[in-house]
């Protein structure tokens, strides 16, 4: 799955940060949860709507959104949801 993962990013970031990340475990694959909670943020919800349609507390989809950034090495909404499409999520 990671390979996959891996084999849907650009040629260039594959042999740099990325490859770092999964020689050391750190690029751990999405949980079912965390891909729910990443479509929903693409759909335009906030942490507030996304854990009331999920019932789950506010603290536990920041959580979520999180591990996303961490697992796609981004840093905001926008840009999980941009690599997401990129690698076929």
């Amino acid at each position: 799955y990671i390979e996959h993962l891996i084999s849907q990013f650009p040629e260039e970031m594959r042999e740099g940060h990325l490859h770092h990340h999964t020689a050391n475990g750190l690029f751990d694959s999405l949980s079912e949860r965390e891909i729910e909670v990443l479509r929903l943020i693409s759909k335009g919800l906030s942490n507030a709507e996304i854990a009331k349609k999920l019932y789950l507390s506010h603290s536990t989809v920041k959580t979520h959104v999180n591990n996303l950034y961490h697992k796609l090495g981004v840093n905001s909404r926008v840009q999980a949801v941009i690599r997401s499409r990129e690698i076929g999520l």
